[in-house]
């Protein structure tokens, strides 16, 4: 159950895309006087968004905030929010007779290129000049996810395999050349020992000192073999976040001694199985859910915000960044969420 065929089974069956015309932004705001925390929504007919449906957010050194849409690409600089779509940008159509493209995955490098995905393939931004990446300049092909380490080196998880591009230079990794788990990537995240943790459909691979280990249902507490997001915390824990499978998911902590630790909607308040998306303020742990909405953790206490008790639009979110300020920017499939919780 990968968020990709999620995503698209959902537009196929139940999304009809929404131009919008606006120039301003009129938020729907709401204030939580429980929390003390401000939450307001955007979507395309209450701001410049293009569209309601969006799969991811970053932010650039400069706090400029990045969000893809159905219709292109959102620019967030402060008070001054940019639609780049196909109209007025690089950003080309998905397929012939459209007039629009739809981007499902983007992450901002070092250098504050913007690595756009659309559909299975890539587009680079950066700042003046928009440059496509296929099957005629590099190895990429059938992309699900795009990832910057700590070093800055971009590391693509595909259908065909784990691609690392590091100052121009491609290097492919898969299962005719190495020892990882599957060719079905789906992201990494490089930790403060230099080890790879890598996200496939078969468990996790972890690449350290040249060499490759698996971590699956077999051989440790992991709930499900499909992980669809690893992140690692301030701490030196690493969080992984599964699909489930035939009940069995959740999320994984594991602590710099390798003890494990499973959430799971039995066993926590964690209220899907099915984890997206991680992201830490400090010690507070974010996620995103896939049918649960979005996640406040800090250790100890839950909080769920979801279409029920909160302003957010959709049950589906599938991205949250955090700014300088600690504000959060949520992506979801309804639109653009912002609080300062």
């Amino acid at each position: 159950m990968q968020k990709t065929l999620i995503i698209l089974i959902f537009i196929l069956g139940t999304f009809v895309n929404v131009q919008s015309q606006n120039t301003e932004n009129n938020p729907k705001v709401i204030t939580d006087k429980k929390t003390s925390s401000t939450w307001k929504l955007y979507t395309s007919s209450n701001s410049v968004l293009p569209d309601n449906m969006s799969r991811e957010v970053d932010i650039d050194s400069n706090g400029i905030i990045w969000y893809c849409t159905d219709d292109g690409l959102v620019k967030i600089d402060g008070d001054n929010w940019t639609a780049l779509t196909v109209a007025n940008s690089g950003l080309p159509i998905n397929k012939p007779g459209k007039t629009h493209t739809w981007t499902t995955n983007l992450s901002v490098d070092k250098q504050n290129r913007v690595w756009v995905k659309f559909f299975q393939k890539i587009i680079m931004y950066d700042g003046n000049k928009w440059v496509k990446y296929d099957t005629t300049n590099s190895p990429l092909e059938s992309v699900h996810d795009i990832s910057v380490d700590k070093n800055g080196v971009i590391w693509f998880g595909t259908s065909i395999g784990l691609i690392k591009y590091d100052n121009g230079k491609w290097t492919s990794f898969n299962t005719d050349n190495c020892d990882i788990a599957s060719n079905e990537v789906r992201e990494v995240y490089l930790d403060d020992n230099n080890i790879l943790w890598v996200a496939t459909d078969s468990g996790i691979s972890k690449l350290e000192n040249s060499k490759w280990s698996v971590l699956n249902k077999k051989n440790s507490s992991l709930p499900s073999n499909s992980v669809d997001c690893v992140n690692g915390d301030a701490f030196g824990n690493i969080w992984i976040g599964t699909n489930e499978v035939k009940g069995k998911g959740g999320l994984v902590k594991i602590d710099k001694n390798d003890e494990w630790t499973v959430y799971t909607t039995k066993n926590s308040k964690l209220p899907s199985n099915t984890v997206w998306d991680i992201k830490f303020e400090n010690e507070i742990i974010w996620l995103s859910l896939n049918k649960g909405g979005l996640v406040r953790f800090d250790g100890k206490k839950w909080e769920v915000y979801n279409t029920h008790n909160s302003i957010i639009p959709h049950d589906y979110v599938c991205s949250v960044a955090v700014d300088k300020n600690g504000n959060k920017w949520i992506a979801t499939f309804g639109g653009l969420v912002w609080t300062d919780r």
